[in-house]
């Protein structure tokens, strides 16, 4: 296979590419420290081959406790600590099931087709990608 932009034969794996650009150094900390001795240090190449990045559900998941609880204190202060709760509790629960519906759905696809990648080590164009 042959890079289709310059012709070069040196083409490898977005995986590979990132795995190969991916080191360790040491840090300074000491192993008592609750962080650890090491950081995680990527190469220029590494971070153009880095692969799609999951949704986050920890902000979501926070609203909707919070939502849940504030509508909980509705029960002693009345309506507008239900209305404050519900503020929080319906976009929480909107970004929840949107994050969900993303990381069951695009997401596989989109990882399956980047471990699928390739990128030319001559000229840096990758192929395959969602570009």
């Amino acid at each position: 296979m042959n890079c289709k932009q310059c012709g070069s034969r040196h083409l490898k794996t977005l995986p590979y590419v990132r795995e190969m650009g991916t080191y360790s150094i040491e840090n300074g900390s000491t192993p008592d420290d609750d962080d650890s001795p090491y950081d995680t240090c990527y190469t220029e190449l590494a971070k153009t081959a880095c692969p799609p990045q999951r949704a986050r559900q920890v902000a979501s998941t926070v609203g909707i406790i919070i939502g849940i609880v504030i509508m909980l204190f509705a029960l002693l202060f009345g309506i507008i600590a239900l209305a404050i709760g519900l503020l929080i509790l319906i976009p929480s629960v909107w970004c929840a099931c949107r994050n969900f519906l993303y990381n069951t759905g695009p997401y596989p696809q989109q990882y399956a087709l980047w471990e699928q990648s390739f990128i030319c080590i001559d000229c840096g164009h990758v192929a395959g990608t969602l570009d």
